[in-house]
């Protein structure tokens, strides 16, 4: 099962907004690419505030289809 609701499509640049902008500090940035760690709070400032709109949602289904 994924352990993100969060998917990075190949336009993110490393810029660290997402980290940056977190208000929990729940992003990291681990080989260039945001990571999701485990306390999300669901505020979906990193996706509002990407400047190249590269942070998508995980449709539900794709979250438990491994399950």
């Amino acid at each position: 099962m994924k352990t993100s609701i969060f998917c990075v499509n190949d336009d993110c640049t490393s810029c660290g907004t997402c980290v940056d902008t977190c208000p929990v500090k729940n992003i990291a940035l681990m080989d260039s690419r945001p990571a999701w760690q485990h306390h999300c709070e669901l505020c979906f400032s990193c996706i509002r505030r990407c400047p190249v709109a590269a942070i998508q949602i995980i449709p539900r289904a794709e979250i438990f289809s491994s399950v």
